[in-house]
């Protein structure tokens, strides 16, 4: 785990420390030497990550493998009785050091002791620490801050960006993958795919994930009941499908990719450990040319249905050996026998953000608000008015997609807080932005009428966007925004500015509310 040369990246200062690490309350104290990096804290929190670079920086940056560890705890119980608390905080630091030592690691050049020679370069593995010991260590509010302030801080010049911003992917283990369901549900804009291994989706929105690669993977027997894998296989048949399938049904292919594999055993099961319905096995650390039994895709709905009234065993008719692991399938993707790299589409033609994903805002110990918080306000190529009018509906699904060659963007349901971002990546050579676009203020299907308008292109607007993410690639320069206009039994007009402040405008009459 040693730091990045500050001759390539310079803007926080490593720190190495003995971590006391402590798996088993039984087991004796290891002091782990790591060296990591910390962000300046909010609302108390304090995120830790180790990063360690493997091969030689790609001109476009390297790439960049974001794993999330497992443990967790329970915080109520840690408040009354202080050696649990001290064995909480040992044991999660147990998983971030294993974490960054082992599991996904062994996927890059020199991470595999066993075979060092073989393994991804040009890439870097970055392992945060949870920011509390609770059972949601990767997903507080903060949580959410802060790892955007890491990819922020990845993305500056120092002396050039460390990191392909198209190329941040995202993993993690057990409550590690709980943690990237929420991440990736909040900070899609931000990933090029996500994957999550034998962890809970709980009540994660996944509208959001239409332009993010996503996998889960869970064994049967993880845990001491099946309810995981139920959980894990209904996300993805019941959840993801169902939004690709309706993506399709509205003439639009590509949203929504997503596998899920669902293992025999557990994820990483041994067949020699006495327990069989462990699952956090670190002896069997993800192998890239490991192969497992896994349920046939095109039989995972079947599995979910006969394993609701109870536990089932699967025929084997239902199951094939397949390698799915993370990493690899994090990084490229197959059709008709070609492998292509996966890249993140900083801006996809289809987007769709739903408000209820939103982190809540973040609560002193007494529960009271934290001031200060900033609502999530951006979301790939749209943006939400600072001050909301009254309109605002913060369980909204928006719903808008561009055509580069027909020069036209459209949003589904006007509304007076959400504008649209424009950038000359969004249209084709001729004319770019300074040729008019139509503008459909509903739906296209051939009742919106398209109004014209020749956008504002804006040095304003170009680095109060970059402000907001620090990513050259979500840099926008142009914006349309939608007014009531009352004339001829009322409409939604269609305007531009070359600033994102005269948008905080007036409220739409009640009637369209």
């Amino acid at each position: 785990m040693a730091p990045i040369p500050s001759s390539e990246w310079n803007l926080l200062t490593p720190k190495t420390e003995k971590v006391p690490t402590q798996d088993d309350p039984d087991d004796p104290i290891v002091d782990q030497e790591m060296t990591y990096y910390e962000l300046p804290a909010y609302n108390g929190k304090t995120l830790k990550f180790t990063i360690e670079k493997f091969g030689d920086r790609p001109p476009a940056g390297y790439a960049a493998y974001v794993a999330l560890h497992g443990g967790g705890g329970d915080e109520a119980r840690q408040n009354q009785d202080k050696k649990l608390a001290q064995w909480r905080a040992r044991s999660n630091n147990d998983a971030w050091h294993m974490m960054a030592v082992g599991l996904y690691r062994r996927n890059f050049k020199g991470g595999d002791k066993n075979n060092p020679n073989v393994g991804i370069e040009g890439a870097i593995y970055i392992c945060p620490r949870g920011i509390v010991d609770d059972w949601n260590l990767h997903f507080r509010p903060e949580s959410y801050y802060l790892f955007d302030q890491m990819i922020t801080k990845l993305l500056q010049p120092a002396p050039k960006p460390l990191v392909n911003s198209n190329q941040i992917f995202l993993t993690g283990f057990s409550a590690g993958g709980d943690g990237v369901y929420r991440q990736a549900a909040n900070l899609t804009d931000r990933w090029a795919a996500a994957n999550a291994s034998s962890g809970h989706p709980g009540d994660v929105v996944f509208d959001n994930f239409a332009n993010l690669p996503f996998c889960s993977q869970v064994g049967e027997k993880d845990s001491t009941v099946t309810n995981r894998a139920l959980a894990v296989v209904g996300a993805s048949v019941d959840k993801l499908t169902r939004l690709e399938n309706d993506a399709i049904k509205r003439g639009i292919s590509g949203l929504y990719i997503h596998d899920c594999f669902l293992y025999t055993q557990g994820w990483n099961y041994q067949t020699d450990k006495p327990e069989p319905a462990l699952h956090a096995n670190w002896e069997r650390a993800e192998d890239g040319n490991l192969v497992s039994t896994a349920v046939k895709q095109d039989k995972l709905a079947t599995w979910l249905q006969n394993n609701l009234k109870g536990p089932t065993e699967t025929p084997a008719s239902d199951l094939e050996r397949t390698n799915s692991n993370a990493i690899r399938w994090l990084r490229q993707y197959e059709v008709k026998g070609q492998k292509y790299n996966r890249n993140r589409n900083p801006v996809p033609q289809n987007v769709i953000w739903n408000l209820a994903s939103r982190p809540g805002q973040p609560r002193d110990k007494n529960d009271r608000p934290i001031p200060g918080w900033e609502p999530k306000r951006f979301f790939y190529w749209v943006y939400l008015k600072h001050s909301p009018s009254k309109a605002f509906d913060p369980a909204a699904i928006i719903r808008a997609s561009y055509n580069a060659n027909e020069r036209w963007v459209q949003i589904d349901q006007p509304n007076d807080y959400t504008v649209l971002l424009l950038n000359e990546d969004m249209f084709s050579s001729e004319g770019k932005l300074d040729k008019p676009i139509s503008v459909y203020a509903g739906p296209k299907d051939g009742k919106t009428k398209a109004q014209k308008i020749t956008v504002q292109k804006s040095e304003k607007i170009r680095q109060r966007t970059f402000q907001a993410r620090g990513d050259k690639k979500l840099e926008f320069s142009a914006m349309v925004y939608f007014t009531w206009n009352p004339s001829g039994g009322g409409y939604w007009e269609v305007k531009s500015a070359d600033s994102l402040d005269p948008v905080e405008t007036a409220n739409p009459p009640k009637a369209r509310l």
